[in-house]
């Protein structure tokens, strides 16, 4: 369970260093073309969105710890099935995709 838990540690110090890294850098907006900032606030719109829902995920992990109970609605019983769906394919296609590389590298 600790190496779970520093793992988790250090995805999150992960986020929240690219977060930051991106707060420092937004002035950096005002240099760019006006079809290129109209882009880029649509791209933060999204990223807004997407961390209003990291930000109740977050609580609501928060809240469980705090009750010493945890438990798993419908919707997130299904996007668990995804993913392990999705690694499943991941794991069945990587040789594939390996052997494509080297494939790629000797051709060229």
């Amino acid at each position: 369970m600790e190496s779970f838990i520093d793992y988790q540690n250090n995805e999150i110090s992960h986020i929240k260093s690219r977060l930051d890294n991106l707060s420092n850098n937004l002035y950096l907006i005002v240099n760019l073309n006006k079809e290129s900032k109209v882009n880029l606030i649509d791209k933060l719109r999204i990223l807004n969105k997407e961390l209003y829902n990291l930000e109740n995920l977050v609580n609501e992990i928060v809240c469980d710890i705090y009750k010493n109970k945890s438990d798993i609605d419908i919707s997130q019983k299904q996007k668990i099935d995804q993913i392990e769906k999705d690694n499943k394919l991941i794991y069945k296609l990587s040789p594939l995709i390996l052997y494509h590389q080297l494939i790629n590298q000797v051709d060229t």
